[in-house]
């Protein structure tokens, strides 16, 4: 896979990517921390969420996880 070319990227670029990466982290702290609030502010309401084994709407996904972490 070939490196992106970092000197074309915009400003807006640079940071949309570090707003996902931050909700991506929120998820995984709120996974960790067994938090359905906090897993639940990183998606939109009407979201939905394919992990695979699971399929369904992002608040259902978060009560599934907290069942698997039990």
């Amino acid at each position: 896979m070939a490196s992106p070319d970092f000197s074309e990227w915009t400003v807006r670029e640079v940071a949309d990517r570090q707003a996902i990466a931050h909700v991506i982290c929120q998820l995984a702290r709120g996974i960790d921390r067994r938090d359905n609030e906090l897993i639940d502010a990183c998606f939109h309401e009407d979201a939905t969420d394919d992990h695979g084994i699971f399929k369904g709407t992002a608040r259902a996904f978060s009560e599934w996880v907290m069942v698997q972490l039990a």
